[in-house]
This record gives structure tokens, sequence and C-alpha cells, in this order.
């Protein structure tokens, strides 16, 4: 498995854009905050991603898109709670 597989659905992020690749969820892992990567549903989609690599793995390929995706969805929400 190498960082540029495609995704089974691309992931739409805040501000427009897409991510396509497995390699691009850990990028935007690593530019949100500190304070942000260190709360447990960013921490699982990184370690997920990881094991995708690890393991060359399809299975946790999908528990990586859809822990992502979990995250992101939490992250936008608690982004729109602090600026309302």
């Amino acid at each position: 498995m190498t960082l540029h597989q495609q995704l089974a659905q691309p992931i739409a992020l805040p501000g427009g854009g897409y991510v396509r690749t497995v390699g691009e969820p850990l990028n935007f892992y690593f530019s949100l905050r500190m304070q942000d990567r260190i709360q447990w549903r960013w921490t699982e989609a990184a370690k997920l991603l990881v094991a995708t690599f690890e393991e060359n793995d399809d299975a946790f390929l999908h528990r990586a898109e859809s822990q992502f995706r979990l995250a992101l969805s939490r992250h936008l929400a608690s982004t729109e709670r602090k600026a309302a």
C-alpha cells in the first residue's frame, strides 16, 4: 500500500478541497493544532492510517477512513460551536 492509493470516497475538507488519497488524511492531521491532534478521535484515525501501511490491509484502510470522517465531522461541529 502506498500513500498515493485512492480512498473509496473523497472526503470534503472545510474551506474547500478534498482528501482523495491515503496519505492526505495524515497531512491534514499534522496540520491541526497540537491541542486538536491529541484528542482521541484524531489519534485513533492516525493510528489506523499508520496500521494500514504497516499491515498493508484494506480492512484497516476502511476503518481509518471511517474514523477520519468521524473525527472531521466532530471537529467541524466543535469549531462551529466555538464560532457561535
